[in-house]
């Protein structure tokens, strides 16, 4: 078995060589670069509070905050590449389904016990329990056993090949600890979840008051050098237009913003201004659980009758592409054959007829019978975020153009943390306007996996063998050719289902304050595993 390469600093030798290599006679005098420095304090923001535990963590806020606390085997490098991290380095087996991680020994819990492979298989037999609520199962589908050869070595069983494993065992995957969970009710146990997590990561939890803000201090021991800044504060802000206006104030040093607020933050002398792609889609989902959506000529009335481009305008301003499916035009593995469903309300109301939809009354919504003998309308809620303009500018575009094709949307905005534990665990949504950001790669198994219909990130409740084969057999290919096939037949079969409706991928786009330094030239999904390298100017 081959072991991973492990990239190490250049010796004597090679610096030798450079040196001779340099330009003979005087020099002008290099611009002095500030070097980092340890102190100080950043302060970010998150829109509701957060459950702390990676295993059940749920939603932008939960995802960030647990990442900060809680390491995994690997990091993210700025493009998104699995690197060590908990895990020193790895063996794979020729077959592809038997991976040896090798541990560091050097790793402390926040309590300060040590950390080990029993901590490791722990996790994710957790993460694989169906009683726990956790939407990271899909993630570790092919995982058919967690054996610990001894403390520091621990081996993934595989059931089939399964090339993305390294890039799963970091997205929001932090380990957590057997010694203080081992019999616990991990979805109901408030004293780690909410108030006294203990992680591996570089910062440690301080203080926590509900609804107002965390304080994250130095873990001085952590594996990964000793983190510069001492404390990061972060604020729960719900309101878009509340945080941008702390960040202009300087009471917020990064912050990601939708489009519409860039107006208010360009200009200013104190601020920079980040763009990024991310591969990101944004869609609303029809929950299949509804027979009026189980059949496909209804969500393609759906994708007809909805006009995209305003929707991307209202959210974004146009910093986005439009959206065929969930892989975005700018990745190699992008179907080029392929077009967005174009805006044709006609078209749309033609499948509508042919689905045996019509309007029967004056109201102008369409019904029909779904079985039970009697008369449905098209009529459904659309839940989303509350309060936030971007996504209460969809709504109210989607509202309005499947209103002209005889369908009635009943608005549903929800805030955030009551968005995710009372209508999209218990999948109590009719549709639901959200958006996924998944790995710099095509595996998108979790997000569309008949496994994930009920317990993770299938929204649309979509269960499609051909999808679940073409999924399985993307996840396991080692060949860049026979990939870039697979998943091209999977967007085949995605554009003519619509499981979701599709709508953009949008840019990512940070504000952050000059004295912030150290961030990586990349999205703060990636930036999220290393902010034990940020730092403030004096």
């Amino acid at each position: 078995m081959a072991r991973n390469m492990i990239i190490r600093p250049l010796g004597f030798g090679m610096a030798a060589v450079l040196f001779a290599l340099a330009p003979s006679g005087p020099l002008s005098a290099a611009p002095q670069v500030e070097q980092p420095r340890y102190g100080g304090t950043a302060t970010i923001s998150i829109t509701s509070d957060p459950v702390m535990n990676p295993v059940i963590a749920l939603g932008v806020s939960a995802y960030w905050v647990s990442a900060m606390l809680f390491d995994g085997l690997t990091k993210p490098d700025a493009k998104g590449r699995p690197v060590p991290n908990l895990a020193e380095s790895w063996d794979v087996s020729p077959d592809g389904r038997l991976y040896t991680f090798h541990l560091r020994k050097d790793v402390h819990w926040h309590d300060g016990q040590p950390f080990t492979a029993d901590d490791v298989k722990f996790t994710i037999d957790l993460i694989k329990d169906p009683k726990t609520n956790t939407t990271l199962r899909g993630n570790y589908a092919p995982v058919e056993e967690v054996i610990v050869r001894d403390p520091y070595t621990v081996q993934y069983r595989l059931s089939r090949p399964f090339v993305t494993l390294l890039s799963w065992l970091y997205w929001y995957a932090g380990i957590v600890p057997k010694h203080l969970l081992q019999g616990k009710d991990v979805n109901t146990y408030a004293e780690f979840n909410k108030q006294h997590p203990v992680g591996t990561g570089p910062y440690k939890l301080k203080e926590y008051r509900p609804g107002e803000y965390l304080v994250l201090e130095r873990y001085d021991g952590y594996h990964g050098g000793r983190p510069y800044l001492d404390q990061i504060v972060i604020k729960i802000i719900p309101n878009t237009n509340a945080a941008v206006a702390q960040m202009r104030a300087g009471k917020l040093d990064f912050l990601t913003i939708p489009a519409q607020a860039l107006r208010a933050v360009r200009g200013d002398p104190n601020i920079d201004v980040l763009f990024f792609n991310l591969p990101r889609y944004d869609f609303i989902a029809p929950n299949q659980n509804l027979k009026m959506f189980q059949d496909k000529r209804v969500r393609q009335a759906l994708a007809y009758g909805l006009n995209r481009i305003a929707m991307m305008q209202v959210a974004t301003e146009g910093y986005a592409l439009q959206a065929v499916g969930p892989i975005p035009p700018n990745s190699e593995y992008f179907n080029k054959k392929l077009k967005p469903y174009p805006y044709d309300p006609d078209h749309a109301k033609a499948l509508l007829r042919e689905a045996g939809w019509a309007d029967t009354g004056t109201d102008g919504i369409l019904e029909k019978d779904l079985g039970d003998g009697r008369r449905t309308p098209l009529r459904f809620k659309m839940t989303y975020f509350g309060g936030a303009p971007e996504w209460e500018g969809q709504a109210a575009i989607a509202k309005e153009n499947w209103r002209a094709i005889g369908a009635d949307v009943v608005l549903d905005p929800v805030e955030q943390a009551q968005l995710q534990y009372a209508r999209v665990i218990p999948r109590s949504y009719e549709t639901i306007i959200s958006a996924w950001i998944t790995l710099d790669d095509p595996d998108v198994l979790n997000y569309f996996h008949s496994s994930t219909a009920m317990a993770g990130p299938n929204y649309g409740v979509w269960r499609n063998p051909d999808a679940d084969r073409l999924l399985e057999q993307g996840q396991g290919e080692r060949d860049p050719a026979k990939r870039r096939e697979i998943y091209a037949k999977f967007q085949e079969l995605v554009r003519d289902e619509e499981p979701i409706i599709f709508t953009f991928h949008p840019r990512e786009i940070n504000v952050k304050t000059k004295r912030l330094q150290g961030i990586l030239p990349s999205h703060f999904r990636n930036n999220i595993y290393w902010l034990h390298k940020w730092w403030v100017k004096q």
